[in-house]
């Protein structure tokens, strides 16, 4: 799955589809579409992460920042469920050769708005945990706790072999309804995701 991938579309008359779709979004919601229109980039930063070896197995601690542009905050509010991907790759630093990637783990996390409660909701994909917050902003910060998360057992790894591991975090676009994904494909709004953060693994 790639956010960064193009949208195979012809471009005569994508304008014109692309506001077919977007005109089929509930309450006539829509991102502007113009080349001229500068959207600030929202950031997802990975503030700090480490492992830690606990009974013979890797386990991650991390801090992350999510924060969204208007226009994903506006569909938020109307409705959208967004999954947001923590991506952790275990590798080995190669000189002269790509990294080789030893294990890779994704966590996967919906968020969501339920207009009748007045609250957010972040549930984790992979375990099923779900927790309930008045405020957009405490919802993006407990989605961006990471703690006591199993990585890797290290049997898995070969003695005086020197690891790294990695961590992004980035919005799944193809999470996204149908007629909602053309319009993030191609707004800078909806390009959300984090740099790789890097660290050495510790034996």
């Amino acid at each position: 799955m790639n956010p960064n991938a193009v949208v195979r579309t012809p471009r005569r008359g994508l304008r014109a589809l692309v506001g077919l779709l977007v005109a089929l979004l509930p309450g006539g919601w829509a991102p502007p579409l113009s080349a001229g229109d500068h959207v600030a980039p929202a950031q997802f930063r990975v503030l700090d992460a480490s492992t830690r070896l606990v009974d013979g197995v890797y386990m991650l601690d991390a801090r992350v920042h999510f924060d969204l542009t208007p226009e994903a905050t506006e569909a938020l509010d109307s409705g959208v469920p967004m999954v947001v991907e923590m991506q952790i790759q275990v590798f080995e630093p190669r000189d002269l050769l790509w990294d080789r990637t030893v294990a890779a783990l994704v966590q996967r996390h919906q968020l969501e708005y339920r207009a009748l409660a007045d609250r957010y909701l972040v549930t984790n994909l992979n375990s099923g945990e779900r927790s309930s917050h008045t405020r957009l902003d405490v919802a993006l910060a407990r989605l961006g706790r990471v703690r006591n998360l199993p990585m890797l057992d290290r049997r898995l790894l070969e003695k005086g072999v020197r690891y790294g591991v990695r961590m992004r975090a980035l919005l799944d676009i193809e999470s996204l309804p149908l007629p909602l994904r053309p319009v993030a494909y191609l707004s800078s709004a909806w390009d959300l995701a984090s740099e790789w953060h890097e660290w050495l693994l510790t034996p």
